[in-house]
């Protein structure tokens, strides 16, 4: 890689990973810090796995894109093996030997490649998956980087909902990747606590502050309009509306089920932001697409859902529901339900392992079901439409998640203010 910038400059580049443009929270969360970075003069480059997806990047002289070039699979496992020797032992299993191996693993060469030739100031993995690359680039590229580990979600709750296998071999391999960082993050208290308590880190060591989340002109954004006929204003029949891909995390099969139980007592409809819809789009797709296909037949409610796709603009939909909800079986801080919030809505969650419950400080500001509760649930959607929160109230909670002050973390975070990991586990000590 040919570098186009005077790489001994004072401020070199502060490099931030992205899986790909699509709508996630952890895009739309990247696009932000970098929007942040640039406009506080850091020049920044967002390292792109995969350059699909919908998302726009902000317009800026001092952003450049870096498309993360894949190599094979085979060249990818040769470079695990060939950037940490002494970590054959932990990496074989989770990196090395799965047929599909970690997402990242093919990125893993361009990632080296781009570390030695342009020296970034810091680089920000915001997932496992860009931790384990970035780690095993910077001893392929001996490299003097910091490397920032930011965990967005709940690693316990995440690693339940995959095989029992897989979660023995993961942990050594992030425990040994985790001795490679200069400072680890985590977006809720509870995120922190599980992973000081997972890893063996040291909890005082794992900086805590939200994602930015309420940019820009968040009433303009939620009066904006929305043609669809249930959320018209002289509507009778009360609308919840979810935002969020159809997932295993995200447990929409709870939340069908508590829609049909809570039907039984009153009039409901459900819409659906982010997923399209699976009814139409079954043939061909996941097992997960079958299931919620099966279930919404099952239970009769192809007239009461909608799944309405991707939509630029999420919080115009949540601020003309009467309830939004969140059916996850673990989160990180589910900037979403921080969204809905900002626009005065009633709030119903699972209290799931991770923030939730500490953005709705334990129901204070929101109803909080047992996960996978399906008749809990529906009592809370019950209990929300019959009761609605007052809008203002809501908004003051949503304030307290000022997203200048986050951006701000963020910021000392990756510029040199990070600390160092004190005390990781045996593990984890580099080779």
């Amino acid at each position: 890689m040919t570098s186009t910038r005077d790489i001994g400059a004072e401020r070199r580049p502060i490099a931030l990973c992205c899986a790909n443009l699509k709508p996630g929270g952890v895009q739309r969360m990247t696009l932000l810090i970098a929007e942040c970075l640039l406009r506080r003069g850091w020049p920044v480059d967002l390292l792109v796995a995969d350059n699909e997806g919908q998302l726009t990047p902000p317009e800026h002289e001092g952003l450049r894109i870096v498309p993360l070039a894949q190599s094979s699979a085979l060249a990818g496992r040769a470079a695990v093996l060939s950037a940490d020797p002494g970590g054959l032992p932990v990496n074989l299993r989770p990196l090395v030997l799965p047929v599909n191996g970690f997402p990242t693993l093919r990125n893993l060469p361009a990632l080296a490649r781009y570390l030695r030739a342009e020296r970034p100031r810091a680089v920000f993995a915001p997932m496992p998956d860009f931790i384990f690359s970035t780690t095993l680039a910077k001893r392929m590229a001996r490299s003097d980087t910091q490397i920032v580990a930011s965990f967005r979600s709940h690693l316990t709750g995440g690693l339940s909902a995959k095989n029992k296998a897989r979660g023995r071999t993961f942990l050594p391999a992030l425990r040994r990747a985790l001795g490679q960082v200069s400072g680890v993050h985590a977006v809720s208290h509870a995120v922190a606590d599980d992973l000081a308590q997972t890893c063996g880190l040291d909890r005082r060591a794992i900086q805590v502050f939200h994602s930015p989340t309420l940019n820009g002109d968040v009433e303009a954004l939620a009066a904006a309009s929305v043609e669809h006929p249930w959320l018209a204003p002289e509507r009778e029949v009360p609308v919840v509306v979810a935002v969020g891909r159809i997932s295993p995390q995200k447990d929409y099969e709870t939340l069908f089920r508590a829609l049909a139980i809570a039907r039984q007592e009153r009039p409901l409809r459900l819409v659906v932001v982010g997923d399209d819809s699976p009814l139409a789009n079954a043939n061909g797709r996941s097992k997960k697409i079958t299931r919620a296909v099966n279930l919404l037949k099952e239970l009769e409610l192809e007239e009461a859902i909608d799944f309405v796709g991707y939509q630029e603009n999420p919080l115009a939909w949540i601020a003309k529901a009467d309830v939004f909800a969140l059916s996850s079986r673990f989160e990180g801080l589910p900037n979403v339900v921080i969204e809905a919030l900002a626009c005065g809505r009633s709030v119903v969650a699972t209290d799931a392992p991770g923030g939730t419950a500490e953005i709705l400080q334990d129901g204070r500001y929101g109803h909080l079901a047992p996960v996978g509760d399906a008749p809990a649930l529906a009592r809370a959607l019950l209990r929300a439409v019959e009761a609605p929160a007052d809008p203002e109230v809501q908004k003051a909670r949503a304030a307290d998640f000022d997203w200048q002050s986050s951006l701000a973390a963020y910021e000392r975070l990756l510029t040199g203010e990070a600390g160092a990991l004190r005390g990781p586990p045996a593990e984890a000590t580099s080779a």
